[in-house]
């Protein structure tokens, strides 16, 4: 079990650091071929297209068309739904959900020591009540510092 941790954390350090350097290459492509879009609506373009796909491919397959007639169906309905979206609305989308994905995750830690707070820690005892009152204060410091993250926006 323990390889397969120190397997996950190594694959997710090595596709953190490739990841920078295949943004700057991404950037490069652009650049060359004369893209005008911010390369954050390239990507969620593509990414909607093949989101779009497959999902149709999976409805047009359960209606009772052949699979090569459904992917060729559902990949021009998608091709064609994702080149007409305009950029700012992409740009909307990916903001809005980016601003949701952060809350959440700053609300996972948040939910997580409330829950070792009143939950998980036993007992009554000076200890247990000082490791409480950090806790809480951790949590407080947490959200003070959500909610001025949350104005800047």
């Amino acid at each position: 079990m323990q390889k397969r941790i120190v397997y996950l954390l190594t694959f997710l350090l090595l596709l953190s650091l490739a990841s920078a350097t295949v943004l700057d290459d991404l950037e490069d492509f652009k650049n060359s071929v004369g893209l005008t879009e911010p390369l954050i609506v390239v990507l969620v373009r593509v990414a909607l297209l093949l989101l779009l796909t497959f999902i149709l491919f999976e409805i047009l397959s359960h209606v009772g068309l052949s699979q090569g007639t459904s992917g060729a169906v559902a990949f021009i309905l998608a091709l064609i739904s994702t080149v007409f979206i305009p950029g700012s609305v992409i740009l909307a989308i990916s903001t809005t959900y980016g601003t949701l994905f952060a809350l959440i995750l700053l609300m996972i830690p948040i939910l997580a020591l409330l829950f070792l707070v009143y939950v998980v820690i036993p007992g009554n005892n000076l200890g247990w009540r000082i490791l409480r009152i950090i806790l809480i204060i951790l949590v407080l410091g947490l959200l003070i510092a959500g909610k001025m993250w949350v104005n800047t926006l």
